[in-house]
């Protein structure tokens, strides 16, 4: 049972970590919305910002093999990048802040984002498999 929790442990951080890290930043709040939870997922916003601290609340929210772990996001534009259903055409883009003026910059295409143009939950969810052959367990179809 040991073997079994410190897989699951594995799998699940490293899943959840790869969906993190792929997540689109621009102010952070996305990828710091990132929530995992045991026997139910989040169902509200959290003011974090910024990848890193996302990652290291994984570890606190993984709990015993009969337990379900969630990742969550609940910010209204997650589901729109994950997606890709930005305007297309873009109307004006995101505001960036420069010296000596801003502008703004178009980070979509076609409706998707460019730095996420496959989700970040669905582009991970295809690797599962190979991320738990990382962790020494042999998944078959799944």
């Amino acid at each position: 049972m040991e073997r079994a929790q410190a897989a699951k442990r594995k799998i699940v951080f490293d899943l959840f970590s790869a969906i993190i890290r792929d997540t689109p930043v621009d102010t952070g709040r996305l990828a710091g919305n990132w929530q995992t939870t045991s026997g139910a997922p989040a169902t509200g916003e959290i003011p974090r910002r910024g990848r890193s601290l996302a990652m290291a609340a994984i570890e606190k929210g993984i709990r015993p093999m009969d337990v379900t772990t969630y990742l969550s996001n609940n910010l209204p534009y997650a589901e729109v990048v994950e997606y890709g259903l930005y305007p297309d055409p873009v109307q004006r883009g995101t505001w960036v802040k420069g010296k000596p003026h801003g502008h703004y910059e178009v980070r979509s295409v076609a409706g998707y984002s460019k730095k996420a143009p496959a989700g970040m939950v669905r582009r991970n969810v295809v690797r599962f498999q190979e991320i738990a052959e990382k962790a020494g367990i042999a998944v078959k179809n799944i």
